[in-house]
């Protein structure tokens, strides 16, 4: 499968895009959920660290299948938009959610659909950008602004100790899951695929 030639205005500017709401997601609610979950919903330090463990056993297990089913069943665009849907569906219900016994399971499965996003997205821009070393740091630069817009929003609502960031980062997530399906179709390099 050949790679695009370098990348125009209108298909840096939509990479880029894709990369501001992939870190935006993740942004709204890492730094602060910590927070909430000790001050708010009195979880204990042991269960804090099992919620954000959660990240870690996601990067480990969910690039494995995800890579498999981007390479040789469906479309990279179709994917990242399922996996940010679901995503941005399952972190709505965990801020709802005050029971640890609850929120870990949920917030596990959260992170098997989210965290893969992330190598899933910058793939899929290497595979419509000619020169990755040129051109990929001036699309990634904007996901580190969707971050750090994510804090300055959440630091200026005052609601570092709410469940709002969970809430924002959902919303994200939905309007990101929506944006997937208008980016270039990205066929799965393998077999046939949807």
């Amino acid at each position: 499968m050949a790679q695009a030639q370098a990348a125009s205005p209108r298909l840096y500017l939509r990479l880029s895009l894709l990369q501001f709401l992939e870190h935006f997601v993740l942004g709204s609610w890492v730094v602060t959920t910590g927070t909430y979950l000790l001050q708010t919903l009195a979880f204990s330090g042991r269960q804090v660290g099992l919620v954000y463990s959660g990240m870690a056993i996601a990067a480990m297990v969910s690039p494995f299948v995800v890579g498999v089913v981007a390479d040789k069943r469906v479309a990279s665009e179709r994917l990242l938009s399922f996996l940010h849907l679901a995503g941005g569906l399952t972190m709505l219900l965990l801020s709802t959610l005050e029971s640890f016994a609850l929120f870990y399971p949920l917030f596990l499965l959260y992170a098997l659909l989210v965290i893969p996003t992330m190598a899933l997205s910058t793939a899929f821009c290497f595979h419509h950008i000619k020169d990755g070393r040129r051109e990929f740091p001036r699309i990634r630069v904007w996901g580190t602004a969707g971050w750090v817009l994510a804090g300055l929003l959440i630091s200026w609502l005052g609601a570092e100790e709410t469940v709002l960031p969970m809430r924002i980062s959902a919303v994200a997530s939905l309007v990101l899951g929506a944006y997937a399906l208008s980016l270039p179709h990205t066929p799965p390099r393998g077999r046939r695929g949807i």
